[in-house]
């Protein structure tokens, strides 16, 4: 499979994001936000890993963490853009305020010349 663009990556955590009103998949846990929480939500990259890439032990283990490649390969995402992906993790960690992380999502569109989908994006 080929590695996806910013734009693809930005889509589909932008689409799944709104899809659950900028809600974190964050539960009272130890790992703080979830690629898949209980609740039935996502983190940002979450939504980009299909449900057959998915793998429970991925909880836990950052996608920049150097254990990371598996997290990388199921999102579809290459090392050459893991500035990115820290900043789009950003923007979704540190807001949990679904209006605060709307507009850092918006910020990062501005940042990284992307555009913000008018249409949902399938993963």
């Amino acid at each position: 499979m080929t590695a996806r663009t910013r734009q693809e990556i930005f889509d589909i955590a932008w689409t799944g994001l709104k899809a659950q009103d900028f809600t974190q998949s964050a539960e009272a846990n130890e790992y703080g936000c979830l690629y898949r929480g209980p609740n039935g939500l996502r983190c940002a990259i979450g939504h980009c890993i299909s449900d057959e890439e998915y793998q429970e032990v991925f909880e836990g283990t950052g996608i920049l963490a150097d254990g990371g490649h598996s997290i990388r390969k199921a999102a579809r995402i290459s090392a050459d853009d893991l500035g990115f992906v820290g900043d789009l993790q950003a923007a979704h960690d540190e807001n949990p305020a679904p209006d605060a992380m709307k507009e850092a999502f918006l910020d990062l569109a501005l940042r990284y010349s992307l555009t913000v989908p008018s249409e949902p994006v399938a993963p």
